[in-house]
């Protein structure tokens, strides 16, 4: 049982990572691999905040002012 918690905890905290910090942004790094490691572990670390912060901003479509959305505006 625990381990399927840890894997529902897993993927939303890393929706709620994209959904929080990188939504609107274009980032580049060398790998792809630091750059999926990095969102996961921030994830894991700060879930407990990015995961209630998210589905807040889906919930009130909170926009962060940039972006495609910002700019057509």
């Amino acid at each position: 049982m625990e381990t399927v918690l840890l894997i529902i905890y897993a993927a939303a905290s890393y929706w709620a990572t994209n959904k929080v910090l990188y939504e609107g942004k274009v980032v580049f790094y060398s790998s792809a691999y630091v750059h999926y490691m990095k969102k996961f572990l921030i994830g894991m670390m700060f879930g407990w905040i990015l995961i209630p912060i998210a589905i807040l901003k889906c919930i009130f479509q909170i926009d962060s002012g940039l972006g495609i959305r910002a700019i057509a505006r």
